[in-house]
Parts: C-alpha cells; structure tokens; sequence
C-alpha cells in the first residue's frame, strides 16, 4: 500500500514539472564595451516585469556603476523571475591610447615654412588636432614668426599628446659699401654674416677673393647694383645690396697713395699726396675714422678690433678704397 502511494506522489511531480517547466528571464545588459584606463562604465540590465537582479557587487538596481576600469574586466548581473535565475556577463576591455612617436624639434628659416608629423600607433583610427591652429591632419605646415611650441593631441577616444618646438632662425648680414669709381677702376665689396661659416653669392658675377666669397673684386663698366646672398650652415638666406657708381674714366690725384703696414697687428699709416677726406668703415658700413688729411702720413687704426676695414680717401676726382687687415693682437 505505502509503495503504491509513493509510486502515484512521484507520478504526480513528474507531471507537475512537465506541465510547470523552469524558464529563467532573458535580460540584456547594456554599456560601454571598452574603456581608457582609469575610466568608470554605467551598466544597466533590462528584462520581464517582475524580474529581480543582483550584481557581482551586491547591488540590486537595474543600473551599476564600476570603479575605474584599469584591466580588462567581466561583471555579471543573476536575474531571477518565477523562482528561475540565469547569469548574464557583460565584458568591458581597456583601450590602450595612442603612442606617439617623439616628434624633434625643427628649425625654420624667418618667412619660410616647416612641416611637423605626429606618428601614432595603437588601436585607430586616430583623431588629431594640433594647438596652437586646430590642424586635424598628421602632418601640418607651420610658419612662425616667434619660437614656438607646438602640441599634438591624438585620440582614439582615449587621448594622448606630444610636444614640440619650431625655433625661427633669422640670420643677419651686412654689406660693404656703395661706391663711386672712375670708369677702368675697381673697387673690393664685402660682405659679412653673424655665421662665421656663412658662404655669400654675388650677383651678378664678382671674382671671389677668399674661400666663403665674402669679399669680392669688381670692375664694371657701368653704374651697378650688386645682390649679395648670404646662406649659413642651416640653409637660412638674406640679402643686400651694393651699388657702385662708375663715372668717365679721370686720371686720380690719389694714385701715389700708400697703405703701410696691411695686414698690421697695431697701426695702419697711410700716405697721401693730395688735401682730402680720409674715412674708414668697418664691414658693416659703420664709420670708426673720420679726418679731413693734407699731404703727408696719417696713423690710424690702434683702437680697431680684428676684422676688415674699408678706407676711402674723399676728394676729387675719384674715391680710393682699400681692404685693411687688423688681425687678433
């Protein structure tokens, strides 16, 4: 009799639980599936009314915000409804930012352009933009007047910045001197730069005397303006210009004149057989002496720092110029 009890209660389960099968809740969780490092994610669960939730953390709301993210994690949330749970997990992977290739700082001539480029790699695509300008190219073309810095910020929703800095090189030169010479005559231009290795071209053509072109011989056969181009070792450029004046050909009251010692370590003495104006320039077209001579020796020149020095003797009917040498004493 109790076997034939127990046989007709386990009957009647069975086909309890075949008529009530267990059917746990479908519920979707939603967020953001990747995050840059140290980032928080909001998650949120959604499923059939009247289903329950508990989160990895203990929580029991339908929405869950994570401390900050630093590795790649996995959360889960158990739903239950009806007596029935099922787990949903939800993974959020962390998103390296960009890496940015160092970018070295550039040199850019006074008036003319240079190209900076941010190389990024890592997960793309990327996103650029460029301060000061707002460029949103890799690459830009800068033309600063000032030295400057410049930042990229690259993005692949996590961001990363470089920096880097255009110096503005402007270099400077001057030119030496406008003269007025008798047709058949020459006359020595120079020309110097703040670069001691600055190499100058004249135009148009002028015999180089030394090896940088810095000075030069002319004899034109008319009045002309001579365009000096000074280049340094960056590749920088400036120019200036000279002008000599030719007038008829004259025979000169100032042939006879001596120029003694040159090159000198102490005094230049000059020796002159007519009144006139006795003037020397430096390269820069500076005046450092100035006299009005009669006949006879002047000496000059004991203050003068090493260098080169022009000297015009004024008077009619023609200007006389000589190249001076002072060397380091």
């Amino acid at each position: 009799m109790r076997k034939l009890i127990l046989l007709l209660l386990f009957g009647i389960s069975i086909h309890a639980l075949a008529q009530n099968p267990c059917a746990p809740p479908v519920v979707y969780v939603n967020g953001t599936s990747w995050k840059c490092s140290g980032y928080k994610d909001t998650l949120r669960v959604t499923g059939p009314a009247g289903t329950t939730y508990l989160w990895n953390n203990g929580r029991t709301n339908t929405s869950y915000v994570t401390g900050p993210i630093f590795a790649d994690s996995t959360f889960y949330v158990v739903a239950t409804n009806g007596g029935c749970s099922d787990t949903t997990f939800f993974k959020v992977t962390l998103r390296t930012p960009p890496t940015i290739t160092y970018i070295p700082p550039a040199v850019a001539c006074a008036g003319s352009s240079v190209m900076l480029r941010a190389n990024a790699s890592g997960t793309g695509p990327f996103i650029y933009k460029w301060m000061p300008g707002g460029q949103t190219t890799d690459t830009i073309s800068v033309s600063p007047t000032t030295p400057t810095s410049y930042t990229v910020i690259v993005s692949n929703g996590c961001k990363s910045t470089k920096a880097t800095m255009v110096y503005v090189y402007n270099p400077s030169m001057s030119a030496c001197c406008d003269a007025t010479i008798s047709l058949g005559d020459s006359v020595m231009l120079a020309a110097q730069g703040n670069e001691a290795n600055m190499i100058f071209h004249w135009l148009p053509y002028a015999k180089c005397i030394t090896s940088t072109c810095d000075s030069v011989m002319v004899s034109p056969k008319a009045t002309t303006t001579y365009t000096i181009v000074g280049t340094d070792t960056i590749g920088c450029q400036v120019e200036r210009l000279v002008t000599v004046v030719v007038g008829p050909a004259t025979t000169s009251d100032y042939a006879g004149t001596i120029v003694a010692p040159n090159p000198t370590g102490t005094e230049f003495s000059v020796y002159i057989e007519h009144p006139g104006i006795v003037i020397v320039r430096d390269v820069t077209g500076r005046v450092v002496f100035s006299e009005m001579e009669n006949p006879g020796t002047l000496t000059f020149g004991k203050d003068f720092h090493s260098g080169v020095y022009f000297l015009y003797i004024e008077g009619k009917p023609e200007v006389k110029l000589v190249k001076l040498f002072h060397p380091i004493k």
